[in-house]
């Protein structure tokens, strides 16, 4: 037997383990300052990112909410001013039916605040609503950024007002021109040229009145008026809701 075999026999710990490094070493204490500082600077990376993106976050929210109190103060104004057309158009339906039912004795008897009154019943308002701050909505991509669905729908919904509105005016816009052209066609040259005059604006009149045609297209005209400007009163109330909802969207 060898030296080697005798010690193998007579020790009970084996052959020779080869151990790693000490980790005390100074080798060993780098590669731990190493790895830590690696995940130091991973985390102080992912913390950057999280803030970034949670600061990002709030810019954009607090600019959409910006967006969105712009839109709510055009809808505002948009139901001040349909308020205003349909006030003005109800009391114009009403001059003008009066007109086409009024007698040549009762024109004569006009005062002249009456006689002025009645020679304006032309008169009428066609609103075109204010839309910068809602197309800047849309466009800036807060529409489809809001993440309250039902609120995104109002706001979309805003959009086709207009279009609903014009939809109506067309059908009142050739009635009015074809109503004008044969009102004047009706009056003597004269009167018109003394339309400023209070007889020859109560002639103007007396000259309406005395055709039957004439009365007939004022009355249509009223009534397709009268159309219009419901469907003002009626976009006007759902632009009421509208804002209520955008309001409660901003408080929320």
């Amino acid at each position: 037997m060898t030296e080697a075999e005798s010690r193998s026999a007579t020790d009970p710990s084996g052959p020779d383990v080869v151990s790693g490094p000490d980790p005390a070493s100074p080798r060993s204490r780098r590669l731990v300052d190493i790895v830590r500082e690696a995940v130091a600077v991973l985390a102080a990376i992912l913390v950057a990112f999280g803030l970034d993106a949670w600061w990002e976050s709030r810019v954009e929210r607090a600019s959409m909410l910006d967006a969105l109190e712009a839109v709510a103060v055009e809808i505002g104004r948009n139901v001040t001013q349909l308020d205003s057309a349909v006030a003005l158009n109800r009391r114009q339906i009403e001059v003008a039916q009066a007109l086409a039912r009024a007698t040549e004795a009762e024109i004569a008897g006009l005062t002249p605040e009456e006689v002025g009154r009645y020679s304006r019943f032309p008169e009428h308002e066609i609103l075109t609503l204010e839309s910068g701050a809602l197309t800047a909505f849309i466009q800036g991509g807060f529409l489809q950024a809001m993440s309250d669905g039902e609120l995104r729908a109002v706001v979309a919904g805003i959009a086709t007002v207009q279009d609903e509105l014009d939809e109506e005016r067309e059908g009142f816009h050739a009635m009015d021109v074809r109503t004008i052209e044969a009102v004047l066609m009706r009056i003597p040259l004269e009167d018109l040229l003394e339309q400023g005059d209070v007889d020859g604006a109560r002639s103007m009149l007396r000259a309406i009145v005395a055709d039957e045609d004439a009365r007939r297209l004022i009355f249509a005209r009223s009534f397709l008026l009268s159309i219009y400007t419901d469907e003002m009163s009626r976009l006007r109330r759902r632009l009421s809701e509208s804002l209520e909802a955008v309001r409660a969207g901003l408080r929320s």
